[in-house]
């Protein structure tokens, strides 16, 4: 029942105006008039929106203190994680990744996770299947010549319906059945830039992979990579030795003789490399450069490939 509302008529009782009450309903009273409202949104009105005439006095009433709030739906996220071991990142053939994984799926106002359908895989194989919203796994497996791309995937179901402020079903934005794919940890194969000086008493160039690995310096890069190699006193070899794919040595400069270019002061040869654990070799362009005499000094050599 609505709250009753009063207005004062008044009567004349012989010797005075004395108020005469009547009662009635604010959802039985009209507004009596039709016009716009101007100016403002108050409640659930907005600015230029009709009043009727034949609106009741708690209707209009209503719509100024109450306004339907649709419900907010938050979508489902999932995640994957280094716990601990390898970090995700550049590593020769050959090594073994050997990484523990955390995936979690956060719900918000999704369904819950169908029947094993949260699982972390690397491409050809699903691991540690299930429908925990929380699931670890060790993987462990030899980095071969392709990469390795870790991702966990979730499928879920329709997420509930939520109600407004009213109480009321409100479906609009509700979250239905779904796929979700977190962010991948790739691991991705890469052939070590060698190079390093020596006197070892020749001045033929280093011919087996063994040789090239055992070289002083290494570093990740292609082709414009830049390098100071450093040829100590006494020195009778210098040695660069890079994957054949990336081309062929751009320059090498004499940073104490003014950075004079002895590029072509080196000889090229072929040697097969290995990776990592005597992983699959390939070809590697070779660059020597030989003296007869061991240097009498300090050189360094500021390389681009």
């Amino acid at each position: 029942m609505a709250t009753p509302y009063k207005t004062t008529l008044k009567r004349y009782d012989g010797s005075e105006w004395v108020p005469v009450y009547l009662s009635t309903s604010a959802d039985i009273v009209q507004m009596g008039e039709t016009f716009n409202v101007k100016g403002q949104n108050i409640g659930a009105f907005s600015d230029g929106d009709a009043v009727n005439s034949t609106d009741s006095v708690l209707n209009v009433v209503k719509k100024i203190l109450q306004k339907k709030i649709p419900a907010t739906y938050t979508k489902p996220t999932i995640s994957l994680a280094r716990v601990s071991g390898s970090t995700a990142g550049q590593y020769e053939p050959g090594t073994t990744i050997n990484i523990v994984v955390k995936s979690v799926y956060t719900k918000n106002d999704g369904g819950a996770i169908t029947t094993d359908g949260h699982f972390i895989s690397d491409g050809s194989e699903q691991f540690q299947k299930g429908n925990s919203d929380t699931i670890n796994y060790t993987y462990e497996k030899v980095l071969g010549d392709s990469a390795i791309s870790l991702v966990s995937q979730v499928t879920y179901e329709d997420g509930p319906i939520k109600n407004n402020n009213f109480d009321e079903p409100s479906p609009n934005g509700q979250i239905k059945a779904g796929t979700l794919k977190s962010s991948k940890l790739i691991f991705t194969p890469a052939r070590y830039i060698f190079w390093g000086a020596d006197s070892a008493g020749t001045t033929s160039a280093i011919a087996n992979s063994a040789g090239i690995r055992a070289l002083s310096g290494k570093k990740f890069g292609g082709k414009n990579t830049t390098f100071d190699l450093s040829v100590p006193k006494g020195s009778t070899r210098a040695t660069i030795a890079f994957p054949k794919t990336v081309g062929t040595l751009a320059k090498v400069e004499y940073v104490e003789s003014g950075n004079a270019n002895v590029t072509g002061q080196f000889a090229l040869t072929e040697v097969q490399v290995e990776g990592a654990n005597a992983a699959s070799p390939v070809a590697y362009n070779v660059y020597t450069l030989s003296w007869v005499q061991p240097t009498a000094g300090a050189m360094t050599l500021h390389v681009t490939i």
